[in-house]
């Protein structure tokens, strides 16, 4: 009888550790948003699997077909690599502030590559130095339009709702970058209207610091202070053409070492998805052998980790001073130009479920600034979260990329055009060109 109690003792804890490990399973499965491919899957991989049209090359090899087709291509240089780089700019006393005039670049985040273009200045709208646009949009990337077509960004839509709109946007930049833009380009436009875009990694990023800290980039915040670039503009091109080709001979010289890479990485993507599409380790299977406590507890490596969430880093008082400080300067030149000054405030990507309390309060601080400066402010995150994450985001919300596909930029135009363009309609219909 003693012998039959310690069996069955022994199978009781034994059927209770089964039932809190496939326990702990549920929970891992309920509570990390990752898959079971890999933590930061290619865009074209993520394509590919939802059955759309995708292209599997590399930006490297991207730049080196359209080169071999007589085409002005180069890669994507970011405005952080232009603060960095010595090479070229800082030894010569220049910082351009957007990307090389009249050329190609690409991008991709649905699964295919999209061609972008400059113009004369170096951004994706505007096309002359006295451009005739009611309104101008200043910011990063979001303004810049990454990574939909021209018709699709922000001013494109804008532009053809009946407010003629340039933008003034470039990738990477912050608060500082944006008001030397401001100073070097903006104005001289003579615009009705300019909207500050702004968007969280401005303030949660060091990236203003950043510039704060940069020789030239610095001497911004001096309201007296240009470098007079477009009466510098051949300069300029000259200067950043030389720095874009050393930029791609180098990313050219590299091309066979990454596309071996590149070949590598795909055959484990292929390999490893006929893996987890196999009968065996079909999503039941993967529960039945503890994948996630397994790679959690054990160190399997059968999920990824899970995806990071925003880092909920204090920001320093400094940095929103100096935000202040240079908005406050952005107020004082519109208002000397007789320009109206608006701040679109940029919701960050699933921010309702991403560190919503951290996000808030940044929210909560720049409006603050907003109202102490007078400012009016344009935010469309109430109209925004009317949509599903997947209609907004390229590839839905698996993609890595926080930029918005054309519903999630449509959504911001139709905010602006609430808020400013019945006056500026009216204004670019009745004045003349």
């Amino acid at each position: 009888m003693a012998h039959t109690t310690k069996t069955e003792a022994a199978a009781l804890i034994g059927l209770s550790i089964v039932v809190a490990l496939y326990a702990l399973e549920l929970l891992l499965i309920a509570i990390e948003n990752v898959p079971h491919m890999v933590e930061d899957p290619p865009e074209w991989w993520i394509a590919r699997e939802a059955g759309r049209p995708y292209d599997s090359r590399t930006e490297d090899a991207v730049v080196d077909d359209a080169v071999k087709s007589n085409l002005d291509a180069f890669p994507d240089i970011s405005s952080l690599s232009l603060l960095q780089d010595s090479k070229l700019l800082h030894a010569k006393a220049l910082l351009p502030l957007a990307r090389l005039p009249n050329s190609l670049y690409f991008c991709n985040e649905e699964g295919t590559w999209l061609t972008l273009s400059t113009n004369g200045l170096g951004f994706r709208s505007g096309d002359t130095v006295a451009t005739s646009s009611a309104v101008a949009i200043v910011g990063d990337s979001f303004v810049e339009g990454l990574c939909v077509p021209k018709t699709d960004t922000i001013s494109g839509q804008l532009t053809s709702m009946g407010v003629p709109t340039t933008a003034f946007g470039i990738s990477g930049s912050s608060s500082l970058h944006q008001l030397a833009i401001l100073k070097e380009y903006v104005i001289p436009a003579r615009p009705q209207a300019v909207i500050w875009g702004f968007f969280l990694n401005d303030l949660a990023g060091s990236d203003l610091d950043r510039e704060a800290r940069h020789p030239i980039l610095g001497q911004y915040l001096n309201r007296s202070f240009s470098q007079g670039l477009i009466e510098k503009r051949q300069l300029v091109e000259e200067r950043l053409r030389d720095y874009y080709l050393i930029r791609r001979n180098e990313s050219q010289t590299q091309l066979n070492n990454k596309k071996q890479s590149t070949d590598a990485h795909r055959k484990w993507l292929i390999e490893t998805s006929d893996f987890l599409n196999s009968p065996r380790n079909s999503p039941f299977m993967r529960f039945v052998k503890l994948w996630r406590v397994r790679s959690r507890i054990l160190g399997a490596g059968l999920v990824p980790k899970p995806v990071t969430r925003i880092q909920e880093a204090v920001i320093p008082f400094e940095r929103y001073e100096r935000f202040r400080e240079i908005l406050n300067q952005a107020k004082i030149i519109c208002d000397e130009a007789g320009i109206e000054l608006y701040f679109l405030y940029i919701p960050a990507r699933l921010e309702q479920t991403i560190a919503p309390q951290y996000v808030s309060t940044v929210h909560t601080r720049v409006l603050e600034i907003l109202r102490q400066l007078q400012i009016n402010l344009i935010d469309p995150s109430k109209q925004l979260q009317q949509h599903s994450i997947q209609s907004l985001y390229p590839l839905g919300m698996h993609t890595r990329q926080h930029h918005y596909a054309a519903l999630g930029y449509q959504v911001i135009a139709d905010v602006i055009l609430d808020a400013v363009g019945d006056q500026f309609i009216r204004k670019s219909k009745s004045e003349p060109n």
